[in-house]
C-alpha cells in the first residue's frame, strides 16, 4: 500500500512540474515573437526591393537572408554577439568550427556587418547560418 502511495505521489509531482514548465514557455513565446516582428518592420525598402542605406538592419523576409551591422559585444569562438546600432538589440550568431577559426581575431568593440541566412537568431529560431562577417564601414 505504501508503494502505491509513493508511486502516485511521484507521478503527481512529475505531472505538475511538466504542466508548470510548459505554461512558462507559452507565455514567453508571444513576447519574443513581437520583438522579432518589430525588428523586421524597421527595415525600409525602395521599389526595387533594396534596403534603405540608412538602416543598420536589413532582412529579406522571403528568403530569410539579411545583414546586421553593429558592435561586437562578445566573441566566444562558437558564437558571436552583435549589438545592432539602430535598435540596440543584441543578436547571438552561432559559428561553426571553420568560422570559429576564421573569425577568431574579431574582438569586443569591433564594428562589423554579419551576413546570415535562415532568419535572425532568436530563442525560437536556432537555424541561423552566418555566411560572412566583414568590418563595417
Amino acid at each position: 500500500m505504501k508503494k502505491k502511495l509513493l508511486i502516485i505521489a511521484a507521478v503527481l509531482v512529475f505531472a505538475l512540474s511538466v504542466a508548470a514548465c510548459s505554461s512558462k514557455k507559452e507565455a514567453a513565446a508571444p513576447a519574443t515573437t513581437a520583438k522579432t516582428e518589430t525588428s523586421a518592420n524597421t527595415t525600409t525598402r525602395d521599389e526595387s526591393g533594396a534596403a534603405d542605406s540608412g538602416s543598420d538592419l536589413t532582412e529579406d523576409s522571403q528568403s530569410s537572408e539579411g545583414t546586421v551591422t553593429g558592435v561586437v559585444e562578445e566573441n566566444k569562438g562558437f558564437m558571436i554577439t552583435i549589438v545592432a546600432e539602430e535598435g540596440e538589440e543584441a543578436y547571438v550568431f552561432p559559428l561553426d568550427e571553420t568560422q570559429s577559426e576564421e573569425y577568431k581575431d574579431i574582438k569586443s568593440g569591433d564594428k562589423v556587418t554579419v551576413s546570415y541566412t535562415n532568419g535572425l537568431p532568436t530563442p525560437d529560431n536556432l537555424d541561423t547560418v552566418v555566411t560572412d562577417i566583414q568590418p563595417a564601414k
